[in-house]
């Protein structure tokens, strides 16, 4: 009966006044938690979001920092007595050494885990949103996780490659993190549930990511270039002097943007540069007509100056 309450969207709550008398209401709550993480496709997967601290644990925090400055003054006196030499004693200059290459080792063997500790959580993160994508409905909560948890991997590359930007934009892990995370933020910042249904360049950068061997492998961006702009080319054509509305105007000008970004960064002298901003230009004008539109759409012509293979 619990669980069917559920299903209608009774809150734990709600669900105690419809039972009560048949399971208390610390019952309801826990079997409210555990038919959540059931249906949770991201349990176990995606960073939850921090917890607020309460009032309870500010008070702790308080507490015993008045205990460590009462104490402060007797800790190091201690810490000073324990430390201290005995003036017939040395410093073992051999056993310092050996203790350096001791921590450098273990320093070596903490990092490689690092490594591979991304690895198998982008991978398990982009599994998981290949698999609940084509029509799959993400609520609200579920997006800003996933968002959460894009970041907090990229994070980890970024501090992995030491904060260096030269080091990490060229990290394929990286590269491919920002796309997403760009994704999932507009998703977030449009609010509501969203359904995922990804473009064929979108497909095809998951399928990249969960085939990166390695942590240190290189963003192939000159192959991941072409491939983008040859297939957006055979679309524009496709779409040329027919109707389109403002969803598939965007997500060109998304598309045309991102070439764009990636040419500005990785080439700033292409050629292929000129097209791509009057194909932007053009999206631009395009949304703008079709917002005018009492039909919501408007015909596609492509720029007769632009010479597309």
């Amino acid at each position: 009966m619990a669980h069917d309450l559920f299903a209608q969207n009774y809150s734990a709550k709600e669900a105690a006044i419809e039972l009560v008398g048949q399971a208390s209401q610390s019952t309801l709550y826990r079997w409210y938690e555990e038919f959540e993480t059931e249906q949770d496709f991201l349990h176990g997967i995606a960073d939850d979001p921090p917890q607020q601290e309460n009032d309870g644990d500010l008070e702790k925090e308080e507490y015993f920092g008045e205990l460590e400055e009462d104490n402060l003054g007797e800790l190091e006196e201690d810490e000073a007595q324990e430390i201290e030499l005995d003036e017939g004693e040395t410093q073992n200059t051999e056993l310092e050494i050996d203790n350096e290459e001791v921590d450098e080792e273990a320093d070596e063997i903490q990092i490689r885990k690092m490594k591979r500790g991304v690895e198998k959580k982008a991978k398990k993160l982009f599994h998981a949103i290949k698999s609940h994508s084509s029509s799959h409905e993400w609520s609200h909560s579920q997006i800003n996780r996933m968002l959460l948890s894009l970041g907090n991997t990229q994070e980890e590359v970024e501090k992995l490659l030491k904060y260096d930007p030269t080091l990490y934009r060229e990290n394929a892990f990286w590269v491919n993190l920002e796309e997403f995370i760009d994704l999932f933020q507009s998703f977030a910042s449009a609010g509501g549930s969203v359904e995922l249904n990804f473009s064929e360049d979108q497909q095809d950068e998951i399928n990249v990511i969960l085939r990166i061997q390695e942590f240190n492998e290189e963003y192939d961006w000159k192959n991941e270039f072409d491939a983008h702009w040859d297939r957006l080319q055979d679309d524009l054509v496709e779409i040329n002097n027919q109707r389109i509305d403002a969803d598939i105007a965007l997500t060109y000008q998304n598309r045309i943007d991102g070439l764009i970004k990636d040419l500005k960064y990785y080439d700033a002298e292409s050629e292929e540069l000129k097209p791509l901003n009057i194909l932007s230009r053009d999206f631009k004008k395009l949304l703008a007509k079709i917002e005018d539109s009492f039909w919501g759409s408007v015909e596609f012509v492509l720029d007769e100056d632009l010479q597309l293979s």
